[in-house]
């Protein structure tokens, strides 16, 4: 099947669509964050119908396969990634913070104020050479189909475009197929650390580009 890759579209079913595969890409951080699997999936529907902010349509890539007279808004999304860098748009950020602000209520808002310095530390920001890939993830009937490569071949080209020397990203120590996959395509363990007041370990891998 011929995959055709983009940035997200507006139409209301493929940013549904969007919302699940990043609830996918870090179910466990985001139940943490958010207070459970239903408000993290609200939350995150309603986030990715804004065009802007960490979890924009714009702000994101997605593979979907070419389906002769399928109509646009139905179209299945097979994976999505974001990229990040370390001097995001002003744009980006306030939409981020509106969406955070709108869409959650006073107690996750204290959640996340409780764990934001613990996250800096845990999930640090790109250094001013290297673009972070996150929220990549590929769809169940589309695993085991090369697209996760795709996706990181696609990072590195953006990476070079941008002049950034690193591919870094992060990933929980438990999820076995996904480090392995990202070992296969030259991506080297740099450091592993545990998040405060939670039990998640993240590693933090990074690929020369």
């Amino acid at each position: 099947m011929d995959i055709k890759f983009g940035l997200s579209s507006p139409t209301s079913s493929q940013c549904e669509q969007l919302a699940r595969l990043i609830y996918a890409s870090g179910s466990d951080l985001f139940d943490l964050l958010f207070g459970g699997s239903g408000k993290a999936n609200e939350y995150l529907n309603k986030a990715c119908g804004q065009a802007e902010g960490q979890f924009g349509y714009r702000s994101h890539y997605v593979a979907s396969p070419i389906q002769t007279g399928t109509l646009e808004n139905n179209k299945a999304i097979a994976g999505c990634m974001t990229l990040w860098t370390n001097s995001p748009s002003q744009e980006y950020v306030d939409s981020t913070l509106s969406s955070l602000g709108k869409y959650l209520n006073t107690q996750q808002i204290q959640t996340l104020s409780r764990l934001n310095q613990a996250l800096k530390t845990t999930l640090r920001p790109p250094l001013d050479n290297e673009m972070c890939i996150g929220h990549l993830s590929v769809a169940d009937s589309f695993k085991r189909q090369g697209l996760a490569s795709q996706f990181c071949e696609l990072a590195v080209k953006c990476a070079k475009q941008k002049n950034k020397q690193m591919l870094v990203l992060d990933v929980q120590s438990t999820n076995h197929n996904a480090i392995a996959c990202y070992q296969k395509f030259g991506f080297k363990q740099h450091d592993q650390i545990k998040l405060d007041y939670t039990d998640l370990v993240f590693i933090r891998m990074c690929l020369a580009v």
